[in-house]
């Protein structure tokens, strides 16, 4: 973490020192979800009614320090901050083969908030408003949000009910089951409100594994997100001063 502030004012600080034109701030705001990807047992969710990944929420905020390329080009470095997360709920009927009028049905809802600290390149092409470009970042938080719900009927009627909710911190220094790396992709189109702000439109897809071990299933990030990118400090306004 303390070397990722280093590098976040050493970037910052790249257009006073001359070799940048431009800081800027940039926040969105969207959802995020797990890409399924399966990886050796085609069966292995089918014993679920229902197995779904949902989005949740996600936000991130940053600062970068952009270059002009030429005319139609330019580049942007900066740092960021990053939740990304996802929702996963399923329903498991169970019978009782001896009395095929009980049923018991568990249902499980997990939201899991994912908190990167990341490093962006980019490439804008201002002649269509469009940027290109990587990320690379470090997990250092997750939270889980839990509800869990078991339902006993007999001949329809319900006969128990259990409930629990929760939240709580994974503890990832203590279990090592998460990737604390995840990259991936990053591309957008930006629009242009006035001469300091721009509003974006951005989406991520992770190329690593959310997970270390992968035997059944892995998962891969996505982001989408709507987000104003603001202009503090641009090359002319320097010259002017």
């Amino acid at each position: 973490m303390k070397q990722l502030l280093i590098l976040w004012c050493l970037t910052l600080s790249f257009p006073y020192l001359g070799i940048g034109q431009q800081i800027e701030l940039s926040t969105g705001v969207g959802m995020s979800r797990y890409n399924l990807r399966q990886v050796n047992f085609p069966t292995y969710i089918s014993q679920f009614e229902k197995f779904k990944h949902y989005p949740t929420w996600s936000v991130t905020i940053g600062a970068d320090s952009k270059f002009d390329l030429g005319k139609n080009f330019s580049s942007s470095f900066g740092l960021n901050y990053s939740k990304k997360g996802n929702r996963e709920y399923t329903v498991y009927n169970s019978y009782n083969w001896n009395n095929p009028d009980s049923t018991f049905q568990t249902i499980s809802d997990f939201t899991t908030h994912m908190h990167y600290v990341g490093l962006t390149a980019l490439i804008h092409v201002n002649k269509i408003n469009l940027f290109i470009g990587g990320q690379v970042s470090y997990l250092w938080r997750i939270d889980i949000r839990n509800y869990y719900n078991v339902t006993g009927r007999y001949n329809g009627n319900e006969i128990y009910s259990d409930t629990q909710k929760g939240m709580n911190v994974f503890k990832l220094g203590e279990y090592d089951y998460f990737n604390r790396i995840d990259f991936g992709l990053l591309f957008g189109y930006e629009h242009k409100i006035n001469s300091k702000a721009k509003l974006t439109l951005s989406y991520y897809q992770g190329l690593q594994g959310v997970l270390k071990d992968d035997f059944f299933i892995n998962y891969l990030n996505s982001q989408l997100l709507l987000g104003i990118r603001y202009t503090l400090t641009q090359e002319k306004d320097k010259e002017l001063n």
